[in-house]
């Protein structure tokens, strides 16, 4: 075996990478829904704003989470909740005020 699934490094690396891509997949969904709900309208709002995405891009650290956990590769969930709280830190001291304060 080239490495070891069981590494603090492999969890860092997909809590990482998961809701990176995951955000722009949910991105693309959501301009594709507005475009076919909502075809040559003009929209006062998205369908769903941004910042929703992103929370819901952080949750899919969950699938790895719980499939690390089923398999009791504990080093790798440790590296998914670094990455997921390294995440959710950042989240909160971009957007913590505009959720807090909206306009």
């Amino acid at each position: 075996m080239l490495f070891n699934r069981n590494a603090i490094w492999m969890g860092i690396l997909v809590g990482l990478a998961l809701p990176f891509a995951g955000y722009g997949v949910l991105l693309m969904l959501s301009e594709q829904l507005e475009l076919a709900l909502f075809q040559g309208k003009e929209l006062a709002e998205p369908v769903f704003d941004e910042i929703t995405l992103q929370v819901l891009a952080l949750c899919l650290n969950l699938i790895p989470l719980h499939l690390y956990n089923k398999q009791r590769f504990t080093l790798s969930m440790r590296g998914v909740l670094i990455a997921t709280s390294l995440y959710a830190l950042a989240w909160i001291f971009l957007f913590g005020s505009d959720v807090l304060h909206p306009e």
